[in-house]
């Protein structure tokens, strides 16, 4: 323990800020394998996901999993992925990796989704394309704007739709659309489309306003019972 002390008072004092530099280089270089498929929209305009490109059914409904939204950056480097460095967008964007191979790292942001109509599929789908920025931007918006008025029923439930325009060069460009179609709680139940019963309180029974000249006019003598006579007026 004596020697790892005696050599560490003689490293130069940038030795921790070097380390953390390439600590964080190669994190971003990693790239696990395993995990859950990868989802991705083919420049068909399908959605596919997995190593074997399986089709995703039209119609299909998605939950969009709020623990796994990411944000973070990317590298590719002439259609390799060199790096990425990603965490949850719970925690402040991570700093800027420095290029890789003379490629620059991009902004990415990316979200887990579990199929709801075809039950045990489960995808990541991460993008740093601008037309899935849009989306995925909006879709945040979508969220925040929600939970103003339901901090319960705030999970979307999504249909993978998709927009495209001419391009003059690389044709058709076609685009991600996240369409909510529905809304859930934190456990997966969705929100019921019918209106929930409210209870109203009974209101209570108002008071006969008084008559405004009551305490202006004398009161009207009594009216004479039925049947009953009067005396003679004496003379």
């Amino acid at each position: 323990m004596s020697d790892i002390v005696k050599k560490t008072e003689q490293l130069p004092a940038d030795f921790g800020a070097n380390l953390m530099k390439g600590i964080e280089q190669t994190r971003s270089r990693i790239v696990t394998g395993g995990g859950k498929p990868f989802m991705r929209l083919t420049r068909a305009g399908d959605y596919i996901y997995g190593a074997q490109n399986i089709p995703v059914v039209d119609g299909s409904q998605w939950a969009v999993n709020l623990a796994a939204l990411e944000h973070g950056y990317v590298c590719w480097g002439d259609g390799e992925l060199l790096g990425q460095l990603m965490c949850s967008v719970q925690e402040p964007m991570p700093a800027r990796p420095a290029p890789l191979e003379g490629y620059a790292f991009e902004e990415q942001f990316g979200m887990g989704l579990a199929c709801v109509t075809q039950k045990g599929i489960e995808v990541i789908y991460k993008n740093n394309s601008l037309g899935y920025r849009k989306a995925f931007d909006q879709l945040l918006a979508d969220i925040r704007a929600r939970y103003v008025i339901d901090q319960q029923f705030y999970w979307p439930i999504i249909e993978l739709l998709t927009s495209s325009y001419p391009h003059k060069k690389y044709g058709q460009i076609f685009e991600p659309v996240f369409k909510i179609v529905a809304w859930a709680n934190a456990q997966g139940e969705i929100q019921s489309s019918r209106p929930r019963p409210v209870k109203v309180a009974a209101p209570e029974p108002a008071e006969a306003p008084e008559a405004p000249w009551a305490d202006d006019e004398p009161e009207a003598p009594p009216a004479p019972r039925q049947g009953q006579r009067r005396r003679p007026t004496s003379r």
